[in-house]
């Protein structure tokens, strides 16, 4: 899953669990049958206000890599790429063209981030979806990192920060203007 921190930051890859999470086990471990660590419980959300509900944990893959960089370096740094836009659905995929309703497309590019130095486009035209919504289309569509496919945005921030760091180069598959192209992209840090 994706969990939305505080301040709207996406983290990718969470494992939710059902277990109950009371005050103190935040930082705790969340085991396996085997008694294998394999995530930290790290946040939960309930309807209730209780402390039941639904859990999340930090999987310890994950935990690892970053730890290992704050003992080394003192910090831990997340690869950015500084897009925003949608995961494609089919109303979108025929609105721009897509064969196949999968991919995120990019609606807005941060100025002089990673994606805009690559040359990935942002949205140029606003459209109204059937759900109410409003986006930018004519974008990039992105379809792959690395020749792994990305169905949307949680498999694209999952694979950066699983497989990739800060000053990585990375080929994305975009569908761009009716073809799919590979671009190349050097990943920054998370500001």
């Amino acid at each position: 899953r994706v969990l939305r921190a505080p301040g709207g930051r996406l983290i990718p890859n969470v494992i939710q669990f059902d277990a109950a999470v009371n005050p103190g086990n935040s930082g705790g471990p969340l085991l396996d049958y085997s008694g294998r660590v394999i995530g930290v419980t790290t946040a939960i959300a309930s309807t209730t206000g209780a402390f039941s509900g639904i859990g999340f944990a930090i999987p310890s893959n994950i935990v690892s890599k970053v730890v290992k960089a704050i003992i080394t370096v003192g910090e831990y740094k997340h690869p950015w790429l500084g897009i925003a836009g949608v995961d494609v659905n089919p109303e979108i995929a025929e609105a721009v063209g897509l064969p196949k309703a999968y991919g995120f497309l990019v609606t807005n590019v941060a100025e002089n981030g990673p994606a805009a130095k690559a040359g990935i486009r942002g949205g140029t035209k606003t459209v109204k979806l059937s759900d109410g919504r409003v986006i930018k289309i004519g974008g990039d569509v992105i379809l792959g990192v690395n020749g792994v496919r990305i169905i949307g945005l949680a498999d694209l921030l999952a694979y950066l920060e699983e497989y990739t760091s800060p000053g990585d180069i990375i080929t994305l598959t975009v569908f761009r203007d009716g073809e799919v192209v590979d671009v190349k992209a050097q990943l920054g840090a998370l500001p």
